[in-house]
């Protein structure tokens, strides 16, 4: 039984309109003057209304067309002489995604036909130079025909023919796009939040439904099968600023934790004047954020005192008992465990007074951290934290076993049970004017050795990096180029995946079929292409 439906999520009704008929008595409006003349005045009205959404839709004023909508205008409405349906009319506007779904949302065909028989997804690929590609994901999740021929006979699929028969000679970003989602039909869903920027999302369980996003204000929760955004609720407080700074989850337990920046709180002895920074982390235990009570950490933080990068928040997301690693405002960098409920704090261990990046491996055992405060930073050094000791028993307490040389712009850790040893992969930092440096892993043993373990050459800078759900052997990473590559390193072997250059974010799902990576004010749900090398 999937999640219920619930108002806020991403569908926007159309008002339904109010039609009359009948015959004879007083319901006729031809013996009735009375009526015909309130007939007359509501259509006028209604019109009036509509041509207010046209003119919303062709000036890209986003907020005049949802009251236009609210108010009862027809979405179906033919916005011109050339028969162009609103749709059409939105792409030719530099085609905004809000604009778009809003459209699609409130009952607009999007297969409907121009005077010259072009669909909205004719005229989508002849602009797709123009359009962000998650217009024509949407357009095709939403079921747009690739064989509906124009009055010449040319259907979507022949334009796209033609767009490969250019690319051939110049290859370009966009047209690899679009061809990779009319070729192999990646996309799962495409989910657009109204007026709000998603700046994550995960995969909240193991059975690739549920997806946590988290915007500025916002945590919400959206199924995969139905869709639709099922639950979204607001975590800021009237009388003082709150920001979600950062999400993550354990898909095993279902557990979320959210990072929240509080500011505008004062000292008692002078309310005058803001100077302490609340770092609140929320957790719900199993994931039930719609009636689960959760469990709260909170700390001060010197507003003056303000780290250089923003809080983060990682998590353990292997199915033993839960460790977080955060790095609050100000930059101190803490180390907690918590009991298999995951409802109880068991231990607490600074890591770093002033820390940089920080990365928790999947079973939270290894921890890897720059740390500014010991003066090492400065030289380009990653420190890394274990709760084994050199023979694979646990200890309550994190011990440093290793430092090594690196200046990374991007980093992540993970365990590998079998061999007691934890393998960190860092992105260096770019030197101005050079290429890409290649993104390096380093394996540390329990006693402290370490030893370079694999290099992976980029030819595009390195915005994000990760491992595989509780997999060591395969890489991910999502370039400035737009590209995401999967690495499968014990074979050498990757996977390309055309995605946008401006992608915040990117994970994998525990199974390794799915990736979801959000842009601007979506996110998106797509297939990983089969290869056995990959699952």
């Amino acid at each position: 039984m999937g999640p219920p439906s619930a108002p806020g999520g991403l569908r926007s009704q159309r008002p339904a309109a109010h039609l009359s008929s009948g015959s004879g008595g007083s319901g006729n409006s031809r013996s009735n003057p009375a009526r015909a003349q309130s007939e007359q005045g509501g259509n006028a009205d209604k019109a009036r209304i509509t041509q207010k959404l046209v003119q919303a839709v062709t000036t890209n004023n986003i907020d005049a067309a949802y009251e236009a909508i609210r108010q009862g205008a027809d979405v179906k409405r033919f916005s011109n002489t050339r028969r162009h349906s609103l749709l059409h009319a939105a792409l030719e506007s530099r085609g905004h995604l809000e604009m778009v779904n809003l459209l699609i949302k409130s009952q607009c065909d999007v297969n409907a036909a121009a005077a010259d028989g072009k669909t909205p997804l004719h005229l989508a690929i002849s602009k797709h130079m123009e359009l962000s590609p998650m217009v024509m994901r949407l357009l095709l999740t939403m079921r747009a025909n690739l064989n509906a021929p124009d009055n010449g006979q040319m259907t979507p699929l022949d334009c796209v023919r033609a767009v490969a028969k250019a690319a051939a000679n110049r290859p370009n970003m966009s047209a690899r796009q679009l061809l990779e989602e009319v070729s192999e039909r990646p996309t799962i869903a495409v989910a657009v939040l109204e007026n709000q920027q998603v700046l994550g999302a995960l995969f909240a369980d193991t059975q690739n439904d549920k997806v946590v996003f988290y915007t500025e204000s916002a945590v919400g929760l959206y199924s995969v099968q139905q869709r639709t955004v099922y639950w979204k609720q607001t975590l800021t407080h009237l009388r003082v600023q709150s920001f979600v700074r950062d999400m993550m989850v354990n898909p095993e337990h279902g557990t979320i934790a959210v990072f929240l920046e509080v500011t505008g709180m004062q000292q008692m002895d002078s309310p005058s004047v803001d100077t302490q920074v609340q770092n609140l982390i929320l957790i719900w235990p199993t994931g039930q954020l719609q009636d689960e009570e959760p469990l709260k950490f909170s700390m001060e933080s010197p507003a003056q005192e303000l780290g250089a990068l923003p809080p983060a928040l990682c998590v353990s997301t292997s199915d033993a008992p839960m460790v977080l690693l955060s790095r609050n405002c100000h930059g101190k960098v803490l180390l907690w465990r918590l009991n298999s409920a995951c409802s109880q704090l068991i231990s607490e261990f600074e890591v770093a007074d002033r820390g940089g990046l920080v990365a928790l491996s999947d079973n939270g055992l290894w921890a890897a951290v720059v740390n500014y405060g010991s003066g090492t930073a400065q030289l380009g050094q990653v420190e890394v934290w274990t709760f084994e000791d050199p023979n694979g028993r646990m200890h309550h307490r994190p011990r440093q076993v290793a430092t090594f040389d690196s200046r990374p712009s991007q980093m992540a850790i993970i365990s590998r049970e079998n061999s007691n040893s934890g393998l960190v992969a860092v992105a260096e930092e770019m030197a101005p004017g050079c290429p890409p440096a290649p993104i390096k892993l380093v394996e540390i043993q329990g006693n402290g050795i370490v030893n370079s373990s694999y290099c992976v050459r980029t030819d595009s800078p390195v915005r994000l990096l990760g491992f595989s759900h509780s997999d060591p052997d395969r890489l991910i990473t999502g370039l400035a180029d737009g590209l995401v590559i999967i690495y499968n390193l014990p074979q050498g072997s990757l996977k390309f995946l055309h995605d946008d250059a401006d992608i915040r974010s990117a994970a994998v799902s525990p199974d390794r079929t799915l990736i979801i990576t959000t842009l601007n004010c979506c996110f998106r749900v797509y297939k990983v292409p089969a290869d056995d090398g990959f699952r």
